[in-house]
């Protein structure tokens, strides 16, 4: 069952995140340390989770027993997965600035990364999606995906998020989304994270970016199907520039060509 976190288990989501992540290269990255990996990220995911829980939503699959009151993140007494959500259709403030201690290069780095190319029309961004590590191959995730999705679609509201790797990219192609361009951005050490966007009434087109709304699809050819492996790894253009841009697909049926707040498609 599918069901919004409540405000006493934000801590021990931060920890599954944490946890699910484990195996991630950016994870890695963000704290080399394996004994410090843990504990670190699951405060950094904690507190971001619990941001997103004021200005977005965070929703969870129970494990077998729910959870436990204990924080426990088994994936059987506490929850087997989660959905955090920011939503970007209005003002949202900043996150408090997280102490990395001796890492915090490594996430300013990171911040950078994301602050450089994250779109600006209003979005819905899905920051993070964790399934336990003993519960994954059983469509928590997907389910997780289909409560938000649903309530966007009725909205026409676009999602925004980053993939991690070639299964999280399969994941997210079957729900709908579609790969910006350039495909594939990078932290210093070369760890990809691949920016992709669904949305409403638009199915597997390539699209550009304006800063601002713009009165017709810009002039640009279009490629049609998924790529299955990064193609790119040349920086963005800086902000003010027209930018190369995400493919954005519909759970929908419309082919209308259109201009949506700054996505242009063509």
């Amino acid at each position: 069952m599918t069901r919004p976190a409540r405000a006493d288990e934000i801590d021990a989501l931060g920890e599954l995140i944490a946890v699910s992540f484990d195996d991630l290269a950016a994870n890695h990255y963000l704290v080399p340390d394996r004994a410090d990996r843990i504990p670190v990220l699951a405060d950094f995911f904690g507190r971001l989770s619990a941001h997103a829980a004021e200005h977005g939503r965070v929703d969870v699959v129970d494990g077998r027993g729910g959870v436990d009151g204990r924080g426990g993140v088994d994936g059987r007494g506490g929850a087997a997965a989660t959905a955090v959500w920011f939503d970007y259709t209005r003002p949202t403030p900043e996150p408090e600035a997280f102490d990395g201690g001796r890492y915090q290069d490594r996430f300013d780095a990171l911040d950078a990364l994301f602050a450089a190319h994250h779109p600006h029309p209003p979005h819905w961004h899905l920051a993070f999606l964790a399934v336990h590590p003993d519960r994954q191959g059983e469509g928590l995730g997907s389910a997780l995906i289909r409560r938000t999705h649903q309530e966007l679609d009725r909205t026409g509201t676009p999602a925004y998020l980053e993939a991690t790797n070639a299964d999280n990219i399969r994941l997210y192609r079957r729900a709908g989304y579609r790969d910006m361009d350039p495909f594939a951005v990078r932290l210093p050490d070369g760890t990809p994270f691949f920016p992709d966007v669904a949305g409403p009434g638009l199915a597997g087109r390539t699209c550009a970016y304006h800063p601002e709304p713009c009165p017709r699809p810009p002039r640009r050819s279009c490629s049609a199907g998924p790529r299955s492996e990064p193609t790119s790894t040349t920086p963005w253009p800086s902000t003010g520039a027209r930018t190369a841009a995400p493919c954005w697909s519909s759970r929908t049926s419309g082919r209308s060509r259109r201009c949506w707040s700054g996505w242009g498609c063509c």
